[in-house]
């Protein structure tokens, strides 16, 4: 770390490494002061339960230039999730048992997991992505397996299941 002296936020150059935790914990990292309250809440809403296997982060800039869309420094975090219970939204049935490598790059986050379940129907492919906390839209790629009774029953627990299937 070096304090520039002359008011401004320090130079920072950190790296470090969580060997475990729980997924609860990791709430108390947010950096709240530059993200949005949206995104913020989505977080601590969403990410119910789990445990963190493994986590790095590096931080390397003039902590002025935070989170580093201009490339003046590098914000980068990996957690590797086991068992992570997710709340994607309140009205649509959450998923569990995932397994999860989570990145979280600048001002982004890009997740997949290779397992989970989601009210019965496995999921083995699922891709998250938020290219920018500050225009917060979540893109969710999803792939699962399921009989057709048991796929029915998860589309009617859905807000789409609610207004079209009977």
């Amino acid at each position: 770390m070096d304090l520039q002296g002359d008011g401004t936020r320090p130079l920072l150059d950190l790296s470090a490494l969580v060997t475990r935790g729980d997924v609860e914990a990791a709430k108390l990292f947010w950096t709240v002061n530059t993200m949005p309250p949206n995104a913020v809440d989505w977080l601590d809403r969403s990410l119910v339960a789990g445990s963190v296997t493994q986590g790095r982060a590096l931080v390397r800039g003039d902590l002025d230039n935070w989170p580093f869309n201009d490339d003046s420094g590098r914000f980068e975090a990996r957690a590797d999730l086991h068992d992570l219970e997710l709340a994607y939204l309140h009205d649509w049935p959450s998923g569990d048992k995932l397994d999860v490598v989570a990145r979280f790059i600048n001002d982004g986050m890009q997740a997949h997991a290779s397992s989970g379940r989601s009210m019965g129907v496995a999921v083995d492919n699922v891709d998250a992505t938020i290219a920018n906390f500050h225009e917060p839209v979540l893109v969710l790629a999803i792939d699962g397996k399921a009989r057709g009774a048991v796929l029915l029953s998860y589309l009617r627990a859905t807000p789409i299941g609610a207004q079209h299937a009977a």
